[in-house]
């Protein structure tokens, strides 16, 4: 592999935006770029991160691809450009999100419907990578998040309970450095092998 291909697989920005590059794809580009460099550290630790990628249908619609050294998850990372700025993101007691007069609803189901997409091209690869689960966080700059920056909420989707991480950018790498990492030398090869699988397969 060339180094251009190494590059590549470290870190990519800029790919938003290219084709309508309108003020909202704008903040899309910018949003992406932010937490692209809130992610970073997490190489330090083994992780593999990949930045914008369109996963579904819509190419504004972006996420971070980010798999641990322990290669037993892919945490699908979103950025969503609807956080009102001056918004105090809470849930209530029977897990409703608040975010304002935004409805994050909308960012919730965008998010799950991405894992689903990841979930499935991996599901396709299950003989040579094992099973390899997933998480969905939802990454918030600008408004801030209830409970140190981190509110978690559940939703039924398609016949199970799944969990979803609302976190605050600045957070994102304490929570992220939360997700068990039980690291071998064949966990390392798998997740590897696991990134170049994405990286091709959400170019």
């Amino acid at each position: 592999m060339g180094p251009g291909r190494r590059r590549r697989l470290r870190g990519r920005r800029g790919q938003v935006g290219r084709t309508r590059p309108d003020s909202a794809t704008r903040r899309n580009a910018r949003l992406t770029a932010a937490t692209a460099d809130q992610l970073a550290p997490l190489r330090r630790d083994g992780w593999h991160l990949l930045h914008a990628r369109p996963v579904g249908q819509d190419t504004d619609r972006v996420y971070h691809l980010c798999v641990p050294p322990s290669a037993h998850l892919v945490v699908v990372v979103m950025d969503w450009a609807g956080w009102p700025a001056d918004a105090h993101i809470s849930r209530d007691e029977d897990g409703n999100l608040y975010a304002g007069d935004a409805d994050a609803e909308v960012a919730v189901d965008w998010v799950l419907h991405a894992a689903d997409t990841v979930g499935q091209a991996l599901g396709d690869k299950r003989k040579a990578l094992g099973n390899i689960g997933l998480a969905q966080v939802l990454s918030v700059h600008g408004a801030s998040v209830d409970t140190n920056g981190h509110v978690q909420v559940h939703r039924e989707h398609n016949d199970e309970r799944r969990e979803i991480n609302v976190v605050q950018a600045q957070a994102l790498v304490d929570k992220m450095r939360t997700v068990p990492t039980a690291v071998t030398r064949r966990t390392k090869k798998t997740a590897w092998a696991c990134t170049q699988f994405l990286d091709v397969t959400f170019p």
